[in-house]
């Protein structure tokens, strides 16, 4: 995903993060105008993205929420293959992170675009590893869990 994607704070370049409030929207000349309010940046500032307020994920006090109040919850199943489930209980053997419940709580929530009903493959890096899974009739299986290499230290 795209750093705005994200809604990361963490930006590879000097572009801000500011919280407002939607005052008003208004078709203008053939566009949509919206005025906001609260912004911490400088008159004229242009505004380069813009996302609803999520209480869940943004938490700013007394806010209201009108695009999605509340997290989503965890609606599919996630199974391992052998081999993956074979991988994690090493992975614990080892004295390392339990990977499984981040996996599940994770892909259980769909994480394909509203819009895409595709079934995989589908990949992400997570816990120093490339996962990859696919979904089924049942939900979701993940299907490799390979350790990433190890970055060198400076």
């Amino acid at each position: 995903m795209g750093v705005y994607a994200t809604r990361s704070p963490f930006r590879p370049n000097p572009i801000g993060l500011s919280a407002v409030r939607l005052e008003e929207i208004r078709i203008q000349g053939g566009g949509v105008v919206l005025q906001i309010s609260g912004g911490d940046f400088m008159d004229g500032t242009p505004v380069l993205d813009i996302k609803p307020y999520l209480p869940y994920g943004d938490s700013i006090e007394q806010a209201e929420g009108g695009f999605a109040a509340k997290a989503p919850e965890v609606c599919l199943d996630v199974t391992f293959t052998p081999e993956t489930m074979a991988q994690c209980e090493a992975q614990v053997q080892a004295g390392k992170r339990d990977l499984r419940p981040l996996i599940c709580e994770i892909l259980g929530m769909d994480p394909r675009p509203a819009y895409s009903k595709r079934t995989g493959p589908f990949g992400t890096r997570l816990g120093g590893h490339d996962v990859r899974w696919h979904f089924t009739e049942n939900g979701v299986l993940v299907t490799e869990l390979r350790p990433l290499p190890e970055k060198g230290g400076d």
